[in-house]
């Protein structure tokens, strides 16, 4: 069940689907699990309880059973260098995807003093798009705790820059959260940013690139 999830199978349905435990027995593992605090269940900020997911929060059970099984007979008969290679370092931004989102998701929540709304819900937002009835994700959300601002965050771990196509695709998707306030958008990313999302940052879209999230400054909150 751990490896299922760590390798992208969220949904109730398919984790069933995927381990061919009956129902009923499933709902009980996932609450040990979760009681356990390997495994939590999240649903969309604002969003319907039937479209819960499931994710790993344990990050080491993650690690362990995102990368080990696929590997484990090449670890069993020491070619430990050649799977990292090949294996676990092509693998790693698949891995650090769900990872970077957390971290980017604290780091607002925690440690940025300077945020523009006041927080009230922090979580992720999904569902589908009434424009062209494609699913939609919003890596993070923050509601505001006294009007109706709302602070949109995507999260890129990848190998390239961030391109002014992902502010665009993110206002298609808070468009179909649904009518909020004033809207804050926060980009991060590995590799940086383009010219032109350079160019389009102001107050209202924020740029963090990976190596500034634990910067000293940004930790001293009084």
């Amino acid at each position: 069940m751990i490896s299922v999830i760590a390798n992208g199978k969220t949904k109730y349905t398919e984790i069933a689907d995927s381990t061919g435990i009956k129902s009923g027995a499933l709902n009980k593992y996932l609450k040990t699990l979760i009681k356990l605090k390997i495994v939590s269940k999240k649903k969309p900020l604002g969003g319907d309880e039937k479209k819960s997911i499931y994710y790993i929060s344990d990050l080491y059970f993650r690690f362990w059973f995102f990368f080990i099984p696929r590997n484990y007979s090449s670890i069993l008969s020491g070619r430990i260098q050649g799977a990292f290679d090949t294996a676990i370092w092509h693998l790693m931004n698949d891995y650090m995807g769900p990872v970077f989102e957390t971290i980017c998701r604290e780091y607002l929540e925690f440690r940025n003093p300077n945020l523009p709304i006041l927080p009230s819900e922090v979580g992720s937002w999904w569902g589908v798009n009434p424009k062209n009835k494609k699913e939609c994700e919003i890596d993070i959300v923050i509601t505001s705790a006294i009007d109706n601002d709302v602070i949109i965050g995507s999260c890129k771990f990848r190998n390239t820059a961030i391109d002014i196509d992902e502010f665009k695709l993110m206002e298609e998707y808070a468009d179909a959260m649904g009518q909020r306030g004033k809207r804050y958008y926060y980009f991060f990313s590995l590799s940086g940013f383009s010219k032109e999302m350079q160019a389009v940052a102001n107050d209202n879209i924020r740029l963090v690139e990976c190596k500034t999230l634990y910067r000293e400054d940004v930790l001293k909150i009084s």
